[in-house]
């Protein structure tokens, strides 16, 4: 039976005569139901059209519209899938295996077009601006609860999960209306969890409930309602598909917050990871006000390093990145061409930025930064040409080319994440220490210690050009997302003084420490020297 006829049978005792009338109708006839029009039925029913509409608002649609739409779905998934099968004595292992496997993927599915996108969005909004998140339920449903809790607080959210219905009403009653409070119950009749429940919406939170499908206790006084599916009734599993169920809802709305706010809460889901990881293997591992991550390996860091990348792609194909060049991101465009080559994510839409350009080296040149672009990542993903930026710095007039560029950047709104790399002397970009930055593009004056780092990827220091064209200060900082990749024991001296020295413009990379969302990749090598 489909999940909202199995909801319709089990409230037809609480249904008053004329909504009986018609669940009666209903469940003997569904397949005649969903071709029919309000009046219709209506009038085969007995009953009114105010009485259809009252009756499916009653089952949380929006509509008979809805409702027929919904009940049509439900019924085609379930015309072709096998129903819940219980444990039944003398089962062989093979068959229990089966069994389990097939109870799962059905309450997973089931569960799935019961979700109402409206209540999940607006679930998202309330956390979202939540102060202060409270998660309720006992049983199955408690460990759900702390699940949800330990995402939550994963990404930096304050959060807590209450098993014990004392602690439950203490936490609620301290709530107020900028907080959000999550019961939890398959049942929705869970008298301690509505007890919480009450309490939190009696001081002013916004209230949610995850329970089975249908009306409840529990979803009736909840503000925003989110269900699972209802069929597994009767069954002798410990409430195996049900909490399965609840945790699936739970992954979506995680992962949908997560993917709502990428670039704020991505850099806390990798620190806390990697910061687990330090004290559990007992490696080196360092925690600032940044977000800095140590790496065993160079393989490890370029594979977290595209996977940021990719995935603020995946979820905002048209963002705009700010890309560097150099030894250093290479190994990291190399991940992001390989996960391109595996479909995992689409350039097609997003747009480029470099970061700087050399003055006087043709377009063409071997070493112009625009065809270390097109050989290290352009020419291996589908992004339009068009679509990248590098500053000309063969241009007639440099200065109008600066504020050209300026102009583009400004028209694309924001850079979304910004790649940097840092020179020998704290420099990002080209921007070189200094009395005073730049804030917009502009036209720098190489350092010497600049041009002999760059040297070797000439014949001979002679041939690196003496001024290159960059972004200014000021237009990294405005990303909303940075990050700096740096390796090797060479670095190790000026990581420490960008990261956790004096914040100075002789140190230009030290400015990254005012920026709000900073993510720091190093090598073990490059972080030998922070505290």
């Amino acid at each position: 039976m489909s999940s909202i006829l199995h909801a319709i049978r089990k409230q037809l005792d609480h249904l008053h005569q004329q909504e009986r009338k018609l669940a009666d109708y209903i469940l003997q006839f569904p397949g005649h139901v969903v071709t029919m029009g309000i009046t219709d039925l209506a009038e085969q029913s007995g009953t009114s059209a105010a009485t259809v509409t009252r009756f499916c608002k009653s089952l949380y649609f929006r509509g008979f519209p809805d409702f027929k739409t919904k009940l049509a779905a439900d019924m085609a998934q379930h015309a072709s899938s096998q129903s819940y099968q219980d444990i039944i004595a003398g089962n062989s292992l093979a068959g229990t295996v089966s069994a389990i496997e097939a109870n799962h993927l059905l309450s997973i599915s089931d569960t799935t077009r019961l979700l109402d996108l409206t209540e999940l969005e607006r679930a998202l909004k309330a956390l979202n601006k939540a102060g202060r998140i409270d998660l309720y339920g006992v049983a199955t449903s408690g460990i759900v609860a702390q699940d949800f809790y330990y995402k939550l607080v994963l990404i930096g959210k304050h959060a807590c999960a209450y098993t014990d219905s004392h602690m439950q009403i203490t936490s609620a009653s301290n709530l107020t209306p900028n907080d959000v409070a999550i019961a939890i119950s398959y049942s929705g009749e869970t008298l301690e969890t509505i007890d919480a429940l009450k309490c939190a919406k009696a001081n002013g939170a916004t209230t949610i409930s995850l329970t089975k499908y249908g009306s409840n206790t529990l979803s009736d006084l909840a503000d925003i309602k989110l269900f699972t599916s209802s069929l597994e009734e009767g069954m002798r599993r410990g409430d195996m598909a049900s909490r399965i169920a609840q945790l699936h809802v739970i992954d979506i709305i995680f992962s949908a917050l997560v993917s709502e706010q990428f670039t704020d809460l991505i850099p806390k889901l990798e620190r806390s990871y990697r910061m687990v990881e330090k004290y559990r293997k007992e490696k080196g591992g360092n925690v600032s006000d940044m977000n800095i991550l140590t790496f065993e390996t160079n393989e490890e860091l370029n594979e977290v390093g595209a996977g940021i990348i990719a995935s603020l792609v995946q979820t905002k194909p048209n963002a705009v990145l700010g890309l560097a060049t150099g030894s250093t991101p290479i190994g990291i465009y190399e991940e992001l061409i390989k996960l391109y080559q595996k479909g995992r994510v689409s350039f097609k839409h997003a747009t480029t930025f470099n970061l700087d350009e050399y003055i006087g080296l043709p377009e063409d040149h071997p070493e112009s930064y625009r065809t270390f672009m097109n050989e290290k990542l352009f020419n291996h993903i589908d992004i339009p040409l068009e679509q990248t930026h590098v500053p000309n710095g063969n241009a007639a007039d440099l200065e109008k080319e600066c504020r050209d560029y300026d102009d583009m950047l400004t028209n694309s709104k924001q850079i979304d994440l910004q790649i940097l790399g840092l020179g020998h002397n704290g420099h990002i970009g080209f921007n070189e220490p200094d009395q005073s930055l730049n804030s917009g593009t502009h036209i720098v004056q190489l350092k010497e210690e600049t041009r002999k780092a760059n040297a070797r990827f000439f014949n001979s220091i002679d041939e690196v050009p003496t001024q290159a064209i960059t972004m200014g200060v000021g237009t990294i900082l405005k990303a909303k997302m940075i990050m700096l990749v740096v390796r090797g024991a060479e670095k190790a001296a000026i990581v420490q003084r960008a990261l956790q020295g004096a914040i100075t413009t002789d140190v230009p990379a030290s400015l990254l420490q005012t920026h709000p969302n900073v993510v720091v990749l190093l090598d073990k090598e490059a972080g030998g020297m922070l505290s």
